[in-house]
């Protein structure tokens, strides 16, 4: 299942990585989307995927519990008001929530589209979130 996600997945980040390059390159850096507003945007993507992955219908291994665990409560405490987000809850999402959804999509039997959301949710973290740490945009 880990090449198949992959594949299809792959495919998508790379158009979406050429297009946030494309926009980063056109875009001066005070242009550069907020944490709160790229918060807005992930949280309901990651919401309803978390949700799906809980969901009593797909069965956990004790491993997948445990990624369960690390990615629910980070979700929910940055998308509980994405207007105190900052670089650092990006960071949390970015460094720990996603890795463990993907794991947890990798070894369930959601859907293609909700695994490539959450690659798509992964790429816009992760371009705003060297946009902020490597330019001069301030963390609010």
């Amino acid at each position: 299942m880990r090449k198949h996600f992959y594949g299809t997945a792959s495919y998508l980040v790379i158009n979406l990585l050429g297009m946030v390059l494309f926009a980063a390159c056109a875009t001066p850096n005070s242009a550069t989307q907020t944490p709160s507003e790229v918060v807005s945007q992930v949280c309901p993507i990651l919401t309803t995927v978390s949700a799906e992955l809980a969901s009593p219908i797909i069965l956990m291994t004790p491993g997948a519990k445990a990624q369960a665990d690390i990615a629910a409560p980070i979700i929910a405490t940055v998308c509980a008001d994405a207007s105190k987000a900052d670089v650092l809850s990006l960071q949390s999402l970015q460094q720990q929530a996603i890795p463990a959804l993907v794991q947890l999509a990798e070894a369930s039997a959601i859907s293609q589209t909700a695994k490539d959301n959450i690659v798509l949710a992964q790429v816009i973290i992760g371009a705003v979130v060297s946009a902020q740490v490597g330019g001069t945009t301030t963390a609010k």
